[in-house]
């Protein structure tokens, strides 16, 4: 019985990180000689970008330790045939400004992000 409820769960854990997973999504751009880059990797896959995702450009996500990764676009994964959630993508518009944050791995393997505080004049 423990043995058949372990397969269980097991079964629906890799269920779970299949569906949502985020593998072959993004590109490694500069790895700052970072010794760990496969818990960068790890983090990666089992994060869903896809509200950060932009529709015809990729995003660049800049981290703490100077490793920099690139989202593909939603079309570049649609071309792909990976599974992508549109809906939640925005359109690029170089007149916007927005307030990139800086990244990091936190304990517990989840990506974290750094927002600057704006201090009002």
């Amino acid at each position: 019985m423990k043995k058949t409820a372990l397969t269980f769960v097991t079964f629906l854990f890799l269920s779970f990180v299949s569906v949502y997973g985020q593998e072959d999504t993004y590109k490694i751009v500069k790895t700052n000689n970072v010794l760990n880059i496969d818990d960068y990797k790890f983090a990666m896959d089992k994060a869903n970008f896809d509200s950060y995702r932009y529709l015809n450009t990729r995003r660049k996500l800049t981290f703490k330790k100077g490793v920099v990764l690139e989202l593909f676009s939603v079309k570049e994964l649609e071309t792909s045939g990976v599974a992508v959630d549109a809906s939640k993508a925005v359109v690029y518009d170089p007149k916007k400004i927005i307030q990139n944050p800086i990244y990091r791995l936190g304990n517990n393997g989840f990506i974290i992000a750094e927002f600057k505080a704006k201090t009002k004049k």
